[in-house]
């Protein structure tokens, strides 16, 4: 599945998957437990806890949570320990919500936001007539307050990432109801056509098994097929378009063999593919073809370590002929974070590759190198941060492009990329 598909898809269809936790017993010392655990060794894990919120708030936080647990379910006591632990503000910090929220009734639709507005990126063919549409109200809220209520669950640090993954949270009647958006199960989105045309239309949950035709997804037709997403089903993977003389290596993930070789994985390490002879063969593909430009895609790329991308950018940095400005650009969007960002910020820092997209999803200051730790009465799994990345003297939002080239949602509709729109339109820029 490409990366289009991704992201028309909801992604809480991946929610009903096998190989999850069992079924949580709602018992509330078992929430006292594993709350106490959070409350107390989450401090010494992380490096920096109290940076946004107090010791003294932490700990009365976690004293509310306990008082109010005897009369409430699981997916309720998950979701307010969550909102504890989003306090935090590190998106790398947080409780991995799936096994209580596999479990809860779901709307199947899902946002998408495009140069500040939000549409309706994802639905199903009984939700049919509101895909494609732009999304003005939710159920009486302007679409960013219903969002901006939903996102007490998730950790503020940038805030494109902010409200991309408060959006998903509406998904849910139970975080609805709890944050006052619904008091049922029921969404009334306030709509309006490509045409300007404005209607109201209802979303709610749907039972799959009494109705699967209902449940299927709706694709968008896409009309620029030499301009899709490319699949990141692999790690990387490079392309040559040579009629625009554009050389793209698509660096899906931060991850390679000689990565997890210097970590002493080497059994994981021999299935996956060695980063070097590749950046060898772009090398030296570049120099064959003098004319040529390279774009390095580190779009919806999460991470994993940058000490591949590091060595690149230095090794690019000492290539006269390939550092050249206008020659490379990297592109970067929402979807680029953690270790991802740290390698647009090399690129930036050592070479004269030039920076073409959107900002990411966050900080180029930021917390980093996720670790899981499993709570032993419920199972429920917090992932948190264990290092701090300080790469530039200020603390800026995001790091920012050069050239930004945002992605309108008729490009998303049609497939068009509209980075390899901009650069085939400026052949000769820089």
């Amino acid at each position: 599945m490409n990366i289009f598909q991704k992201l028309l898809i909801p992604l809480i269809f991946l929610l009903f998957s096998k190989n999850l936790p069992a079924q949580l017993t709602p018992i509330p010392q078992n929430w006292q437990q594993d709350g106490e655990k959070i409350r107390k060794e989450l401090p010494k894990l992380h490096p920096n806890l109290f940076q946004k919120i107090k010791e003294k708030e932490w700990n009365q936080a976690f004293t509310t949570f306990y008082q109010n647990l005897p009369e409430k379910s699981d997916a309720e006591n998950a979701l307010r320990l969550q909102e504890i632990i989003a306090k935090v503000g590190d998106p790398n910090t947080t409780l991995d919500l799936t096994p209580i929220l596999k479990k809860e009734k779901f709307i199947p639709f899902g946002l998408g936001y495009y140069e500040f507005e939000f549409y309706v990126s994802a639905s199903v063919r009984k939700f049919a007539p509101i895909f494609g549409c732009k999304v003005l109200k939710i159920n009486g809220l302007t679409t960013k307050e219903a969002i901006e209520r939903t996102a007490r669950f998730v950790p503020k640090d940038n805030e494109i990432g902010y409200l991309t993954n408060a959006m998903q949270m509406l998904r849910f009647p139970i975080v609805n109801r709890l944050t006052g958006v619904s008091a049922t199960d029921t969404l009334e989105l306030f709509c309006e056509k490509p045409t300007g045309e404005t209607f109201n239309f209802k979303v709610f949950p749907i039972d799959p098994a009494a109705d699967p035709q209902a449940m299927q997804p709706i694709m968008a037709q896409r009309k620029n097929p030499d301009l899709l997403f490319r699949s990141r089903s692999q790690l990387f993977v490079s392309e040559w378009l040579e009629k625009d003389s554009i050389f793209i290596f698509q660096y899906a993930i931060c991850l390679s063999r000689e990565m997890l070789m210097a970590d002493g994985d080497t059994a994981t390490a021999m299935q996956l593919p060695e980063f070097q002879p590749f950046v060898d063969s772009i090398f030296n593909f570049m120099k064959i073809h003098p004319t040529a430009r390279l774009l390095i895609d580190l779009r919806f790329n999460s991470g994993g370590g940058a000490n591949d991308g590091h060595r690149w950018a230095k090794r690019l940095a000492a290539d006269s002929i390939l550092n050249q400005k206008g020659k490379v650009f990297v592109a970067i969007n929402s979807g680029t974070v953690n270790e991802a960002t740290n390698v647009g910020i090399f690129f930036k820092t050592y070479t004269k590759a030039i920076l073409i997209g959107e900002p990411t999803g966050d900080r180029p200051n930021h917390f980093a190198t996720k670790k899981p730790l499993r709570l032993p009465k419920t199972g429920l799994i917090l992932s948190y941060s264990s290092k701090i990345t300080q790469l530039v003297a200020e603390d800026p939002p995001a790091l920012a492009p050069e050239i930004l080239v945002p992605m309108s949602f008729q490009s998303f509709l049609e497939g068009r990329d509209p980075v390899l729109d901009y650069l085939r339109k400026n052949k000769n820029k820089q």
